[in-house]
C-alpha cells in the first residue's frame, strides 16, 4: 500500500514539470535595472501574487532581451524572487 501511494505521489509531482504550469506573473515591464539585474512586471494575473508592480531577479543574460513596455509571462522559482523562465507574450 506504501509502495502504491509513494508512486501516485511521485507520479503527481513528475507529470506537471514546471515550466508547464501556469506563469506566476505576466504583464508588461515597467522598469529595468541592469546593473542589479532586476525587472519589475505590472502583474495582470489575479493569482496567489495578486496585481502589483512585483521586482523579479533574473540573470545578466535574460535581462538583455526584454524592453520596457514588453508583455511578458515569467515563471518565478520557489522563493518568488528570482526568474526560472522568461517569455515574452505576442502583442
Amino acid at each position: 500500500m506504501r509502495k502504491i501511494l509513494a508512486m501516485l505521489v511521485f507520479g503527481a509531482l513528475v507529470s506537471a514539470p514546471a515550466w508547464a504550469r501556469d506563469p506566476d506573473l505576466e504583464g508588461r515591464v515597467k522598469k529595468m535595472d541592469v546593473t542589479h539585474s532586476v525587472i519589475t512586471v505590472k502583474n495582470e494575473l489575479e493569482n496567489k501574487i495578486g496585481k502589483r508592480e512585483y521586482k523579479v531577479l533574473v540573470k545578466q543574460g535574460m535581462i538583455n532581451d526584454y524592453k520596457m513596455n514588453d508583455k511578458i509571462r515569467v515563471w518565478l522559482m520557489a522563493d518568488n524572487r528570482e526568474a526560472s523562465r522568461i517569455e515574452r507574450v505576442d502583442r
